[in-house]
């Protein structure tokens, strides 16, 4: 009966969590959008750090609120994270009804309480997050040192660039930009520049 009991607990909160979106559609967009901005954001900061730059010392407000559509990646990993848990949810449902050896793998009762409640979901989610952005900003990087990345055309209003005058069309490849610079990458240095916007003269991709 204790186990009956027990196999009704992920079941009640799926069906709850489900309830809720149904109820509050505007609310579970909105959070959505503020997920795959969180994730874009970081999917940004791990990219950028693998070539020395602090995002966030370059970024602006604007930059964070357009993260997740400035990097659909981030987006798609909301939705395939969302079909992903529940489906976690329901197979556990499952498994705890039909199998009733099935609880005893989470050792105590407290435990698996804990590990199928919201906070738990939360934790879950940001761990997924992280190795997403950590597995994308790896990808990414390798694009770039193995010359993947977009090769644009560069001119300077004025000053050096790698030690030659700016001013003067030179070539490099594009890692990105934030509202105000654009982040250059030199292959025979392997060294990343930060220009600002107005100081551009011209960027044209190749």
């Amino acid at each position: 009966m204790e186990g009956a009991e027990e196999g009704t607990t992920t079941p009640s909160h799926a069906a709850s969590i489900s309830a809720f979106a149904r109820e509050h559609p505007g609310l579970l967009l909105s959070g959505g959008y503020l997920a795959a901005t969180g994730v874009g954001m970081l999917s940004s900061w791990t990219y950028y750090s693998r070539f020395g730059i602090d995002i966030f010392a370059y970024a602006q407000l604007s930059d964070f609120l357009i993260a997740a559509v400035r990097n659909p990646m981030a987006t798609l990993a909301i939705l395939v994270a969302i079909p992903a848990v529940w489906l976690v949810m329901v197979s556990d449902a499952w498994f705890d009804r039909r199998y009733s050896w099935y609880r005893y793998l989470y050792l105590t009762d407290g435990l698996r309480r804990m590990s199928r409640s919201t906070p738990a979901l939360v934790i879950y989610f940001i761990l997924y997050a992280f190795i997403f952005a950590v597995l994308y900003s790896g990808r990414m990087e390798d694009r770039v040192r193995n010359g993947a990345a977009p090769r644009v055309q560069v001119q300077l209003q004025s000053g050096t660039y790698q030690g030659r005058d700016g001013s003067q069309p030179f070539a490099a490849y594009l890692l990105g930009s934030t509202a105000s610079f654009v982040f250059l990458y030199d292959a025979g240095s392997a060294e990343v520049t930060a220009v600002p916007l107005e100081n551009l003269a011209r960027i044209t991709k190749r």
